[in-house]
C-alpha cells in the first residue's frame, strides 16, 4: 500500500504530462489563431474563404469584426499557454524535491498563484480591451475568474504547504 506522500508524488507526476499536452496544445493554437487573424487583417485571407464565410454569415460578423476576434482568442490562449507552463515547472520542481512540503516549495506555489490570478487579470483586462473597442459584445471569456479562483487556491495551498514544511524541520530536531 502507497503511503501518503507517494500519493501526491503520482499526482503531481501526472499533472505535470497533463500540462506539458495543455502548454503544448495552447501555445499551437495561440500561433495558429493569431496566423489566421493576422492574415486576415493583411488581406492574404478573407471572408470569401469557404470555412471563413461560412463562421461569419452564421456569426454575423464582418472581416475586421472576425479578425479581432481571432487575435482576442490568440491572446486569451497565450495568456493560458504561459500558465501552463508556469504549472509545469512548478511541478517539475516539486518532483525533483520530492515532496510539496518544503520551503522553497511553498514560496515558489505561492509565487505561481500570484502570477496565475495576476496573468488572468491582464488577459482579461486585454481582451476585454479589444472586445470593447471593436463591439464584439457576444464574446465572453469566463476562464478568467477561474484562473484568478485558481491563483488564489495556490496561495493558500502554500501556507498549508509551508505548514507541513515547518512540522517535518520540528520533527527532525
Amino acid at each position: 500500500m502507497k503511503n501518503n506522500l507517494e500519493i501526491v508524488q503520482t499526482i503531481a507526476k501526472v499533472l505535470k504530462i497533463i500540462m506539458k499536452i495543455i502548454m503544448i496544445i495552447t501555445y499551437v493554437s495561440a500561433a495558429l489563431t493569431l496566423i489566421a487573424g493576422s492574415l486576415l487583417v493583411m488581406g492574404v485571407l478573407n471572408a470569401e474563404n469557404q470555412y471563413l464565410h461560412f463562421i461569419s454569415v452564421h456569426a454575423g460578423l464582418t472581416e475586421e469584426m472576425l479578425a479581432m476576434t481571432l487575435i482576442a482568442a490568440a491572446i486569451s490562449l497565450l495568456f493560458t499557454a504561459i500558465i501552463s507552463t508556469l504549472l509545469y515547472v512548478y511541478f517539475v520542481k516539486e518532483l525533483k524535491d520530492g515532496t510539496p512540503f518544503t520551503f522553497s516549495g511553498a514560496d515558489r506555489l505561492m509565487k505561481l498563484g500570484i502570477a496565475v490570478a495576476v496573468l488572468s487579470v491582464v488577459s482579461d483586462a486585454v481582451t476585454s480591451a479589444i472586445i470593447e473597442h471593436n463591439s464584439l459584445s457576444f464574446m465572453t471569456n469566463p476562464a478568467d475568474s477561474v484562473d484568478i479562483t485558481l491563483g488564489i487556491g495556490m496561495i493558500l495551498l502554500s501556507f498549508v504547504f509551508r505548514y507541513g514544511a515547518e512540522l517535518e524541520q520540528t520533527a527532525k530536531r
